[in-house]
């Protein structure tokens, strides 16, 4: 029996707290199979996984700057990329998928993309040459009470909040904001992108449904504060594979499956004041195990 993706996402979230006890080996043995048979990501680009301790035998200081308690075990991701390729989406895409296995195990994990000493887990992690190592998750049981941090945290990130319907998703054009009931059966894998983690929790995907061609176009609204490239990747950009996992894992499980094309439409694109928008991808439905709904005024 295959995951419940649907459930798995909607339960999973943040944890930045966690039970000071090695990670038990019936998890680590589950999470070194998932890597070891890591599937390809829509742009066969590989990404490195690897698991990582606190007391490593190289005995690196492994630190997160105060914003992880309690963790011992890190997963670690890696990719090569040479700036002008999909490097950053097939990361985010393989990255959320190994954190949504730790949540079918009953761990918890958390996105680190910028608090934590890149240099010292890069080098634990034997980073290769040409590889970026753009994020890390600590990997465990959680602590039941949130510490003050954590809430903090999660207050200053607004991880409850989420952006309407109508400012990500669209029929056709940007003029025209898409309906849950004009999605049909595709509403509850756009119900999981909505929901996706994405860095300060920005929510940067914009999504456009053309139901004559049944096929959704990703695009990414870069913000202003996001344009330069300090950490030597673009960050938006893995939001993108995250989004993009959720709609593929999701479609899946309600019957659709579809193949990712870059095939730019062309659809007029609106001035944002905050940022820019670009088209990255598109998901077109190839096979339908059930007839999908839709209604269209």
């Amino acid at each position: 029996m295959g995951l419940d993706y649907l459930s798995l996402i909607r339960e999973r979230i943040s944890h930045r707290s966690f039970v000071n006890a090695p990670l038990l080996p019936d998890y680590r043995e589950s999470l070194e199979i998932f890597i070891q048979n890591l599937p390809e990501n829509p742009f066969n680009i590989p990404v490195r996984l690897k698991l990582i301790d606190r007391e490593d035998k190289h005995k690196v200081k492994l630190g997160t700057y105060g914003v992880i308690k309690g963790a011992r075990t890190f997963i670690v991701g890696l990719v090569e990329s040479g700036g002008d390729d999909n490097a950053m989406e097939a990361y985010g895409y393989s990255f959320e998928e190994i954190i949504i296995f730790a949540q079918s195990l009953g761990l918890g994990t958390c996105w680190i993309g910028g608090t934590f000493a890149r240099s010292n887990f890069a080098n634990v992690a034997r980073i290769k040459n040409g590889e970026i190592l753009p994020c890390i998750t600590p990997v465990g049981i959680t602590q039941k009470k949130l510490s003050f941090l954590e809430r903090i945290l999660r207050t200053a990130a607004r991880s409850s909040k989420r952006k309407p319907w109508s400012k990500l998703f669209y029929l056709n054009n940007f003029d025209t904001p898409l309906q849950p009931e004009q999605a049909g059966d595709f509403s509850e894998a756009l119900n999981m992108v909505q929901i996706a983690p994405s860095a300060s929790n920005n929510q940067p995907w914009r999504i456009v449904y053309d139901p004559s061609q049944s096929c959704f176009h990703f695009y990414l609204h870069t913000l202003n504060g996001y344009v330069g490239n300090k950490l030597g990747f673009k960050i938006q950009r893995i939001d993108i594979g995250i989004a993009m996992y959720h709609f593929e894992a999701a479609a899946a499980q309600l019957g659709f499956n579809g193949k990712w094309e870059i095939k730019d439409p062309e659809i007029f694109i609106p001035h944002y004041h905050d940022g820019i928008l670009s088209y990255m991808i598109t998901w077109v439905l190839s096979d339908r195990t059930r007839e999908p709904t839709m209604t269209v005024d």
